[in-house]
């Protein structure tokens, strides 16, 4: 416009003429000053740069929608009702305190007061301070460069519709309290980079649900993002360089963020990132994490669905990865290489699509290894401190995909040479559940002294010729199906001294398994079913607390030979341990010797031993060739002369001529089960075949002993069945 009397006369005319079609635009104070009284209701737009007066009154000016203020001593402003924009630049005199934004609170859009003296933004008043309470319809604030220091208690209460901050380059700023912006739900971008003196942020973003926007860059004063600070802000840009004093993010601080890039290498004082801090930030694909890193926190990133990679590589500092840092996202890749301080790692429910890939190349300290889904390939060559192998550590995934859902499917393939150990692990003291699942290689734990328990299905359909436990002092516990289905042909637990038994079904399907190694392992109590194995002997001759065999736990098709100990609390040897049933059914195979390790007090500690060894002989006598049979008479006569033994010999010489004699009466009858008892039909079977064995030469005393504990168990009608064998063969009744 020009600045002429006779122009500035034109515009007023065309302002009053039309004055809902055009209004009157002022630039300069010059201008302003030359307006004749009664004019200044037409003005809309007003532009001073430099205004020299200390007080400016505008209530008057009712049709002004834009003020521009820059620079000038103007210590008091009045404004109009009409005012939609405001913005005034380096005018460090204006008194805040005495602005009334009330009468234009209701139209007022944009607010700048840039480089002007802001102290604070409440309503508790004072110097400096701006009170924002009326303006109901404020969309953007700048206060870029202003002397700004803190907010106070709820300093946007009121403003609704707040969608832009501009903080920047606040340097006294250094608190936004603890409420600073709760529940602004229209903000969408707020900037506070170069805000120098700010040391934290609390929660006071919460609730602000469409937040796209922050930028942080420059805050080289910030030590600290809080807990929940930006919780389901639906975040799609942040900005931290040069945050370089940021020591830690708190507990969900970005929680369900829109994020797809975070870059923390310039937060170089970063020690922490939270429980949960990322947690839900589906659209999260690039991490940059800083080199000082210790900690992540559990859940720290979990449910970032789009997270293909982690690379840690070379944070040299990284002590710990707790629970679920990594769950429910699709990283394929964690490389660790170069973390020389990781200690404990826990990767839980990681990638429900395919088993990661684990470089831990240079991971010396490395203690504790959790991954509760599986894993690909892992190297872990230079961790020989390991104290725990976790759930499911190393398990390879294809064993969720047996029923036939997904198999053959390239993605569950792993190379049975893609775990890499170190050669010893001597720190080692438990391997935990399904740690080595489907997992290919040998495995030799012998130089982990310090083992003392090997989870529940540890080492499960593991592809495997050998798995070697020998001189694990302290192995105490072998779990559940621990080696279930597992392909390994030898099992070595020899001079395991503590072992006190092995699991339920810890051998089921082990159907290449042909040398169990037990030798030393002085504490053995139990032993679980062997039945599904190829083993040809089975030596537990040296486990002198040995007490129960369950039934068919010795039912293996090629099981030839047993040692059992001496002196062990071992009761009895039923035949259903060896798949032997009434009737003469058989599971095993060609058990031809079952031996026992006789020592001085032997039959003392053991009064029925000796009848089990007898017993078993006699069974397996049914299809063994006439030179086993004639191998147990010689064995019967030379335990005959034995004192201690000659009552068992006496009670089965008893017990054969009991049943020969049973035998000649069936086939007198034509009908063997109508004369003998049921529990007894086995044992008829077998004596009726071996009659050459004895003569029939037993005394009446003999008789009645041996029959008594035989048919005790029947109630009345056994005594009846005592009594007809009593009178059959001379013994009374």
């Amino acid at each position: 416009m020009a600045g002429s009397a006779r122009e500035l006369a034109q515009e007023l005319r065309r302002a009053s003429q039309a004055p809902r079609r055009a209004g009157l635009a002022i630039h300069g104070a010059q201008q302003w000053r030359a307006l004749p009284p009664g004019s200044h209701h037409l003005v809309t737009q007003l532009v001073l740069d430099g205004y020299p007066d200390q007080a400016l009154d505008l209530s008057g000016c009712t049709a002004l929608q834009e003020l521009q203020l820059r620079g000038g001593p103007v210590r008091l402003l009045t404004l109009g009702k009409a005012m939609h924009t405001l913005a005034i630049d380096n005018c460090p005199d204006l008194d805040l305190a005495a602005l009334d934004l009330a009468p234009c609170g209701a139209v007022l859009d944009s607010l700048a007061l840039s480089r002007c003296r802001v102290t604070s933004i409440g309503s508790h008043g004072g110097p400096g301070t701006l009170d924002l309470r009326h303006c109901s319809r404020l969309r953007n604030l700048d206060l870029s460069g202003s002397t700004l220091a803190a907010l106070g208690a709820d300093p946007f209460a009121g403003c609704g519709q707040l969608s832009h901050l501009d903080a920047s380059n606040c340097t006294s700023l250094a608190d936004l309290g603890p409420h600073g912006f709760q529940d602004c739900s229209a903000l969408r971008a707020v900037n506070l980079a170069g805000c120098s003196a700010l040391r934290g942020l609390g929660s006071g973003f919460e609730g602000c649900t469409r937040l796209a926007n922050v930028d942080l860059s420059g805050c080289a004063a910030l030590r600290w993002v809080g807990a929940h600070a930006f919780e389901d802000c639906p975040l799609v840009a942040l900005s931290l360089s040069g945050c370089s004093s940021i020591a830690y993010l708190g507990t969900r601080a970005f929680a369900g963020a829109a994020l797809a890039a975070i870059d923390l290498t310039t937060c170089t004082a970063l020690l922490g990132i939270d429980t949960g801090a990322f947690r839900g930030c589906g659209a999260l694909v690039d991490v940059a994490f800083p080199p000082g890193l210790v900690h992540i926190g559990t859940d720290a990133f979990a449910g970032c669905h789009g997270l293909r990679s982690v690379d840690l590589r070379g944070r040299s500092a990284l002590r710990r990865i707790r629970a679920r840092a990594f769950a429910e996202t699709a990283v394929h890749t964690f490389d660790f290489t170069g973390c020389a301080e990781l200690r404990c790692i826990d990767l839980d429910a990681v990638n429900e699509a395919m088993d990661p890939h684990l470089d831990f190349a240079g991971c010396v300290a490395l203690r504790h290894l959790h991954c509760t889904l599986g894993a690909g390939k892992v190297n872990l060559a230079d961790s020989t401190r390991l104290v725990t192998i976790g759930e499911f550590a190393f398990s390879h995934r294809e064993w969720h995909f047996r029923n036939g859902e997904g198999e053959g499917d390239p993605r569950f393939r792993v190379d049975p040479g893609a775990l890499t150990l170190p050669p010893a692990l001597p720190a080692l003291e438990s391997i935990r559940k399904r740690a080595f699942r489907g997992r290919g290689g040998n495995h030799d734990f012998s130089a982990s002294t310090h083992l003392s328990s090997i989870g529940a299905f540890a080492f499960q359909d593991c592809n495997a010729d050998c798995i070697s436990f020998a001189g694990c002092t302290a192995l105490e516990r072998v779990h559940t199906g621990a080696f279930h289905s597992c392909s390994a042909t030898v099992i070595d637990l020899s001079h395991c001294a503590a072992l006190a038994g092995t699991g339920r079904d810890s051998f089921a399907g082990c159907a290449a398994l042909h040398t169990l190694r037990l030798g030393g392992c002085a504490a053995l109590t139990e032993l679980s079913s062997l039945s599904d194995t190829a083993l040809v002997s089975l030596d537990i001759s040296e486990c002198t607390l040995f007490s129960a065999f369950k039934d068919n736990s010795l039912a293996c098709p090629a099981l030839e030979t047993v040692r059992l100990p001496a002196d062990a609390p071992m009761a009895s040897l039923p035949a259903s341990v060896f798949g032997l049933s009434h009737g003469g059914t058989r599971r095993g195979g060609n058990l031809a010797t079952v031996t026992f390790v006789h020592s001085p007090g032997f039959k003392r500690a053991n009064p029925k031993w000796f009848e089990v060894e007898v017993d078993w002989g006699l069974k397996r006598a049914t299809e063994a060739a006439p030179g086993q049979v004639r191998s147990i008479t010689r064995m019967l006569a030379q335990q005959a002369s034995n004192p201690a033994h000659s009552e068992t010999v006496k009670l089965f010489k008893a017990k054969l001529v009991w049943l020969e004699g049973l035998v000649a009466r069936a086939e007198a009858k034509g009908s063997q089960a109508a004369c003998v008892p049921r529990r007894f039909d086995f044992d008829l079977e077998l004596f009726s075949l071996c009659p050459q064995l004895y003569g029939r030469a037993v005394t009446v005393d003999g008789l009645q002993e041996a029959t008594e504990d035989y048919y005790a168990p029947w109630g009345p009608g056994g005594q009846e069945a005592r009594r007809d064998f009593l009178a059959d063969f001379g013994g009374g009744s």
